[in-house]
């Protein structure tokens, strides 16, 4: 473990002239926090691990980030955790003070461990790249990238451990999980062995799968080379680039949508999950879209929409009469009649599987439907599963009524 050895020299400047003051004629040292180890959220929660050594004799005042959590602080030396310190709001910044043991001799040094939370400072977001190929529907190349901003951490080869989930720090928190143990090795053990994890490589080496331990997933961990970086900048570090099995599937929201859409599954055949995220689709070299794709585990499979579906037609045409009711004694005796027609012309040389799927009027009476007979789901939804043959059109109708 590295740790972090602070030196106060004090110097008194005349002329050319330099007196450099001995540690032991002071009555405190600054310094301002530097992570060794970071753990990331995806909902901005960032666990931050620092380990620093400091006079015993010696107040130490410590700058920490402005946007931590204060009571998920936790102060531990070589005895346990540190009994009495304080923590500052009023000069504009966050100063830790920790006084300086009255028995400590001079020159003696103690090792310090915080541990803290802090909501922002440094984010993460999973990046994904799919592309396709106009000739292959089996497979797609899929790229994964971690985008880290990092908007406030002086970083100097620290420790990454990016989550693939979020915390919610108003309630129980891993630091509230781990309270009576040691922090640093509790909380690592914790991910170790509750969820899947990932070590990156550098990219100019060949891919590094992981393994699950524990039978509960509950977060994923993907860890990076050590990070050097400055506040403003964004790191972008890959976790993953291979080929994965799809297939393609082709969708039409009738009671929404104008259009069809072009769905790819994907297989996720690697060892790591894939947190939520943005996947960029190019189909030939070209940006075809953008589409949001779910959390998904390895061997689960993801859904990205690729774009419009512009080789097949569609078209929702409905109509409505007043008919007399059936029963004659309900309201002015008089319904509503609906008629709803779907129209899918296949504009391509071959034949074309295609989901269809539509909604029509909650408390609908007399529903009567035509052939291909749908699949019902969910009371008043409607599904067919549908072939269209090169160049044909195929009418979908269906009737029901209302009240008036």
């Amino acid at each position: 473990m590295r740790v972090k050895i602070i030196l106060a020299v004090f110097v008194l400047v005349t002329g050319l002239a330099a007196v450099t003051m001995p540690l032991g004629a002071q009555d405190q040292i600054n310094y301002i926090s530097q992570p060794d180890e970071l753990t990331v959220f995806l909902n901005d929660v960032v666990f931050v691990h620092d380990d620093l050594r400091v006079p015993l004799d010696v107040e130490t005042r410590i700058v920490l980030p402005a946007q931590i959590v204060q009571d998920t602080l936790i102060l531990r030396d070589e005895a346990g955790r540190l009994p009495l310190y304080s923590i500052n709001r009023q000069t504009g910044q966050v100063i830790l003070t920790i006084g300086g043991a009255s028995d400590g001799a001079t020159g003696d040094v103690r090792n310090l461990t915080l541990e803290y939370i802090t909501l922002g400072g440094i984010r993460w977001q999973p990046r994904y790249d799919l592309h396709l190929a106009a000739d292959n529907v089996e497979s797609v190349a899929f790229d994964f990238f971690a985008e880290i901003q990092n908007d406030a951490f002086t970083l100097n080869d620290t420790q990454i451990n990016l989550v693939a989930g979020r915390v919610d720090v108003s309630g129980q928190t891993p630091l509230d999980v781990l309270m009576n143990s040691n922090m640093t090795q509790g909380f690592s053990d914790m991910l170790a062995t509750a969820t899947p994890s990932f070590n990156a490589p550098p990219p100019s080496s060949p891919p590094v799968t992981s393994s699950t331990e524990g039978a509960v997933t509950t977060q994923s961990v993907y860890e990076i080379p050590p990070l050097t970086s400055q506040p403003g900048e964004t790191v972008y570090a890959e976790l993953l680039e291979t080929i994965f099995p799809s297939r393609r599937v082709l969708v039409w929201n009738a009671a929404t949508d104008a259009q069809g859409i072009v769905v790819f599954k994907v297989r996720n055949t690697s060892e790591i999950a894939l947190a939520e995220g943005i996947v960029r689709s190019y189909q030939d070299g070209l940006f075809a879209g953008s589409d949001e794709i779910e959390y998904t585990p390895p061997g689960g499979e993801g859904s990205v929409t690729v774009g419009p579906l512009r080789d097949v037609r569609v078209r929702r045409e409905v109509s409505q009469i007043a008919v007399p009711a059936q029963n004659p004694n309900d309201g002015d005796g008089i319904e509503i009649q609906w008629q709803v027609t779907l129209i899918l012309t296949n504009l391509i040389a071959s034949e074309q599987e295609i989901e269809v799927v539509d909604t029509f009027a909650e408390g609908a009476l007399n529903l009567e439907l035509g052939s291909p007979e749908p699949e019902r789901q969910g009371g008043n939804t409607l599904r067919w599963l549908l072939t269209l043959p090169p160049g044909e059109e195929i009418r979908l109708t269906y009737v029901y009524r209302t009240p008036y």
